[in-house]
């Protein structure tokens, strides 16, 4: 549908768990907010939380889960693997020494 390929992930994936506590940041403010402002509607608790999460620590977070997850990329798209087709296969240029 509309040429978008879902990818299926193992449902637990230990490269990308350097980004939860990004997440963990924006559900402890959104409770925060909801808590302290019950009349704001949802959508708005989201934005405002997203608001308060430092921008320095959504990058490293980030930065961590994309090292992580380029660090086991061989073993997520070799056959049988859960991102197996996903990526065209590179072209290697062998040089002398």
């Amino acid at each position: 549908m509309n040429g978008v390929r879902r990818m299926r992930l193992p449902p637990y994936c230990p490269h990308l768990s350097s980004i939860e506590p990004t997440f963990a940041d924006y559900k402890a403010k959104v409770l925060d907010l909801a808590f302290g402002h019950p009349d704001l509607p949802d959508r708005m608790l989201q934005v405002l939380a997203w608001a308060y999460v430092p921008p320095a620590a959504i990058r490293g977070h980030l930065h961590e889960a994309r090292r992580q997850s380029l660090r086991h990329l061989p073993e997520l798209t070799e056959p049988n693997g859960p991102l197996e087709g996903v990526f065209r296969p590179l072209p290697v240029v062998r040089t002398a020494p």
